[in-house]
């Protein structure tokens, strides 16, 4: 298989579980916008799409799984003997693709509040809640990783997105209750 046509079929793949969860991510900014419109302070959101943005991570971990369950559903065997590509490159075009389109379905609130806040906003709107973005997406290619790995090795995809959240949430924890300085935290 050409990669084209590896990256066409995991984007028609995933437009149904992208379009949900776009949706899904967007229903709290465009709320807050409205509401703001209708009290006359302009069509903007902040605060509400930093929420979006603070769940997106859990979104991510169920795009992996659903990008791992097209090809791989309960019927592995199959799969492995039916495809006449590399299975190297296939999964890491997999994973790939739908990393990036998972980035970006969570970047759409962040964006929505930039641009409704620049071109619609009546009065000045502080952004400061919004630089915490960077480090949101962060969380969410971890969170995507771990999931997408969870789910390549549990055959059920509910319990593989249960398993990478708990690993994440592990994760994130974990160097608060190590025994280290803030020095070492740092380095």
């Amino acid at each position: 298989m050409k990669v084209a046509g590896i990256i066409h079929q995991q984007i028609c793949q995933l437009r149904w579980h992208l379009l949900a969860c776009l949706g899904l991510i967007m229903v709290l900014p465009v709320e807050e916008a409205l509401i703001n419109l209708r009290s006359g302070g302009g069509f903007y959101s902040v605060s509400l799409a930093v929420a979006a943005v603070t769940f997106g991570p859990l979104l991510a971990g169920l795009i992996a799984c659903a990008n791992v369950q097209g090809d791989l559903d309960e019927k592995r065997y199959i799969f492995w003997r039916s495809k006449p590509a590399n299975v190297k490159r296939l999964m890491t075009l997999k994973f790939f693709v739908g990393l990036i389109a998972s980035l970006l379905v969570l970047a759409c609130p962040a964006v929505f509040a930039l641009a409704t806040v620049l071109l619609f906003a009546k009065e000045r709107v502080e952004r400061e809640p919004m630089y915490s973005a960077p480090f949101l997406a962060l969380i969410a290619v971890m969170t995507y990783s771990l999931c997408f790995a969870c789910n390549v090795l549990v055959r059920k995809s509910a319990r593989a997105w249960l398993i990478g959240m708990l690993l994440a949430g592990l994760l994130l924890v974990l160097p608060f209750v190590l025994p280290l300085n803030y020095r070492d935290f740092v380095t």
